[in-house]
C-alpha cells in the first residue's frame, strides 16, 4: 500500500515498484508514504537463537555454556511474559523497535556529545583563495538549504529507495527529513529531550552564525538572495571582534547531565538567545584555519577539524543542534550531526544535492553592494558560575581533543568491483575484513556493531548488522595462526564466513534482528522491576559493548564520514566503498594502550589485499 495524491485527494492504493518511477514523474507520488508497513516483531526463539549465536564468537566457551543454559530459562519463563508486553507495544506504537532505541541510543548517553556522540561529515576540501570566498559557500549553502526546507515541508522530495542488493528494493520512510532542520537535542539530567520546531513563525528561516566564538542571530525569512546573504555573513565577519571572547558554546561540549544544570541558569539571563538557538534552521560556524601537520592539511587534519575542533574551532561551535554547517577559511568544510534526529544517508543526500547545485550553476559573481539581510549580535549575560563552568569545559574539551587518535585511510587497490565480481556483497567483504583485521591485531574477536537502516518500515531509524560470528572466528584463525589449513580450505572457510554475514545482512535490515527485540525485554524488565537473570549475565554486558563500531555511508561526491570510539578501548571506523576505491575514517582514544588507529588501518589495509589474493586462489581453483 502507499499514499498517493490524485486530483488534490490522498488514496491508498497497492502499486508494484515499476510504478512508483513513472509517478514520482508525474507528481503523483505522495513523496511521504505513510503506508509503510509497521516493523516485523521476530518470535521469542528466534531471537534468542540468534543472540546466543551473537556471543559465540566473543565469549569464552565456559561462558557461552553458562549464558546458554540462563537462555533456555528465560524461554521458559521471564522470556514469555516479556515478549507478550513487547507484542503489546508493537500494537499500540508505530513503530515500537524505534520508540526503544532511540533513548538507549542517543537521549540516555550522557557522554559529551563532540567525538562520542556527534559524527562529521567532510565536503572535498574547497579552494578558498580569499575570505569572501568562504563567505560566498556559506552563503550559497545556506540559500540551498532554504529551498530544501522547502521541498521537505511541501513534501515535494523525490522519494528515497533503498539501496539494498539483498531484498527487494522498496520506497523508504521519509519521516526523518522532517526532523531535519529547526530541531534541536536539550539536555536533561537523566535523559535530554528532542525539540522539533517546524513552523515558528519568527525562527523558521533563521540561521545562528558562529565566528570566533561570537553569536550572531541571521533573519533570512524574506527568502533572500545569495547576495542579500554573502553581505550579511561578509559583515558579520568584519565586525566580530579579534579580543579573547568568552566562548559560551563549551558548555555544549559537556557530560549531559553538568550540561543540563548549566542549562537552566544560562537560559534563565538569556531566554531569546536559547529560542533562537534552539527553533533556527541550523548553526552555521566561521571557522579559523586550524594547523596543519607536516605534510600539510591532510585529510586526517581535516576530519579531526570537524570531528572536535582541534582546540582552534572546539568553541566556536553549538553541539546541541541538529546540524552544524562548518566552513573553514583554509577550505576545511562539513557538517556535524547531532545524529539522534535525523540519519546520516539523510544528511549525505542534503549534502551531494548542494554539491550537484554547485558544479551545475557554476561561478557565481556577488554584488557586495547588495541590501544584506537583518542580523544581530547575540550578548550573552553570564553570572561567575556560568563563567567558571565555561573555563573547565573548555579544559576539558581540549583533554579530549588531545586524547582523540584518528587516521584516515584511502585503500586504492580495488573497491566494490572485486567483491562484486566474486558475487560477495561489498558491505560484507569489508566487514570480514574488519573481523580478520581485529583479530591480528587483538588475537581476539569482539561485538561489533554495524548501522542497518530500518527506513523500509514507518517511522524506521536503525538496527545493528553484527559480524562477529562463529564462522568469521573460524575463517581469521585459520588466516592468522599456525594453522594446516590449505589456501583452500581457507577459501572454503572464507566462503562459509561470506554466507553467514549475508545471512545476518539480510535478517536485519528486514527487521528481525535480535538487538532492538533484546533491548524492549530488558527495558520493559526494568519498568515493571523484573529481576531477569538474563540481563545480568556477563554475556549480556559483552553483548553491548561495542569494542568496533562500524558503518557504512555510501555517497558518490567523495564525502568523508566519521566519529569517535563509543567505548574507552574500542575503534569507530566508518567507510564509503567506491567502485575502485574504499575510505575509512577510524578512530580511537591515545588513553587506550591497547588501541591504536593508524596500525589498525595499516593492518586492514593488509588483510583487504589478503582476502583479494584468497578470492584470486579460490577462483583459479575452481
Amino acid at each position: 500500500m502507499c499514499s498517493v495524491e490524485v486530483s488534490g485527494r490522498i488514496c491508498c492504493v497497492n502499486l508494484p515498484l515499476s510504478v512508483y518511477t513513472v509517478l514520482k514523474d508525474l507528481r503523483l507520488l505522495r513523496c511521504w508514504i505513510r503506508e509503510l508497513p509497521k516493523p516485523p516483531l521476530p518470535p521469542l526463539e528466534v531471537t534468542l537463537e540468534r543472540y546466543l549465536s551473537c556471543l559465540e564468537a566473543v565469549v569464552s566457551k565456559n561462558q557461552f555454556d553458562e549464558t546458554k543454559k540462563i537462555v533456555n530459562d528465560f524461554a521458559k519463563g521471564d522470556g514469555i511474559a516479556l515478549h507478550r508486553l513487547v507484542e503489546k507495544l508493537a500494537q499500540e506504537k508505530e513503530n515500537w523497535a524505534t520508540s526503544v532505541w532511540l533513548p538507549e541510543m542517543y537521549l540516555l548517553n550522557r557522554l559529551p556529545l563532540p567525538v562520542n556522540q556527534s559524527a562529521f561529515f567532510l565536503f572535498p576540501r574547497q579552494n578558498f583563495k580569499t575570505f569572501r570566498d568562504q563567505i560566498l559557500f556559506s552563503a550559497q549553502l545556506l540559500h540551498f538549504a532554504l529551498e530544501f526546507q522547502r521541498l521537505i515541508e511541501t513534501e515535494t522530495l523525490d522519494q528515497d529507495f533503498s539501496r539494498a542488493v539483498h531484498v527487494k528494493r522498496s520506497p523508504l520512510c521519509m519521516d526523518t527529513y522532517s526532523n531535519f532542520f529547526n530541531s534541536y537535542r536539550r539536555p536533561g539530567v537523566e535523559i535530554d529531550y528532542q525539540l522539533n520546531n517546524k513552523r515558528d513563525p519568527k525562527y523558521h528561516k533563521s540561521v545562528v552564525v558562529i565566528h570566533r566564538k561570537q553569536f550572531y542571530f541571521l533573519d533570512l525569512s524574506s527568502d533572500p538572495s545569495i547576495d542579500s546573504i554573502a553581505t550579511a555573513l561578509n559583515k558579520i565577519r568584519t565586525s566580530s571582534t579579534t579580543d579573547e571572547n568568552t566562548p559560551v558554546g563549551a558548555l555544549t561540549t559537556q557530560p549531559r547531565d553538568k550540561w543540563a544544570h548549566h542549562y537552566e541558569l544560562l537560559r534563565k539571563d538569556n531566554t531569546a538567545h536559547m529560542e533562537a538557538l534552539e527553533r533556527c534552521l541550523l548553526v552555521l560556524c566561521l571557522n579559523e584555519s586550524t594547523p596543519p601537520s607536516k605534510q600539510g592539511l591532510s585529510r586526517t587534519d581535516q576530519c579531526e577539524d570537524l570531528l572536535h575542533g582541534k582546540g582552534v574551532n572546539s568553541c566556536n561551535r553549538w553541539y546541541d543542534k541538529t546540524l552544524q554547517v562548518m566552513v573553514g577559511v583554509d577550505g576545511v568544510t562539513g557538517v556535524v550531526m547531532e545524529h539522534s534526529q535525523s540519519e546520516g544517508i539523510t544528511l549525505l543526500r542534503f549534502m551531494e544535492d548542494f554539491l550537484a547545485r554547485q558544479a551545475k550553476n557554476g561561478v557565481h559573481n556577488v554584488d557586495w553592494s547588495a541590501a544584506p539581510c537583518p542580523f544581530e549580535r547575540m550578548q550573552w549575560k553570564l553570572s561567575p558560575t556560568l563563567t567558571q563552568a565555561i573555563v573547565l569545559a573548555r579544559e576539558d574539551v581540549q583533554k579530549l581533543v588531545d586524547d582523540v587518535d584518528l587516521y584516515v585511510l584511502h585503500f586504492k587497490d580495488f573497491g566494490k568491483a572485486l567483491p562484486k565480481s566474486k558475487k560477495i556483497s561489498p558491505d560484507v567483504f569489508v566487514q570480514l575484513a574488519l573481523q580478520l583485521t581485529y583479530y591480528k591485531v587483538h588475537r581476539k574477536l569482539v561485538t561489533t556493531y554495524e548501522s542497518a537502516s530500518l527506513r523500509r518500515f514507518r517511522l524506521g531509524r536503525a538496527d545493528n548488522i553484527r559480524a562477529a560470528t562463529k564462522q568469521a572466528l573460524q575463517w581469521v584463525e585459520a588466516m592468522c595462526d599456525e594453522h594446516q589449513e590449505t589456501q583452500e580450505q581457507k577459501h572454503e572457510l572464507f566462503r562459509e564466513a561470506v554466507e553467514a554475514q549475508t545471512a545476518i545482512l539480510k535478517y536485519t535490515i528486514t527487521g528481525n534482528g535480535p538487538d532492538n527485540h533484546m533491548l524492549a525485554m530488558r527495558e520493559i524488565a526494568k519498568k515493571i522491576q523484573l529481576k531477569t537473570r538474563l540481563f545480568n549475565d556477563k554475556s549480556h554486558q559483552t553483548f553491548w559493548n561495542f569494542q568496533l563500531s562500524t558503518s557504512q555511508l555510501p555517497n558518490d561526491s567523495n564525502i568523508i564520514v566519521g566519529y569517535g570510539a563509543v567505548v574507552p578501548d574500542g575503534y569507530g571506523c566508518a567507510y564509503t566503498i567506491n567502485e575502485n576505491d574504499i575510505v575509512f575514517s577510524v578512530a580511537s582514544f591515545d588513553s587506550s594502550s591497547a588501541t591504536s588507529s593508524d596500525f589498525f588501518a595499516l593492518s586492514l589495509e593488509c588483510s583487504l589485499n589478503q582476502m583479494r589474493e584468497l578470492c584470486n586462489l579460490g577462483a583459479k581453483a575452481q
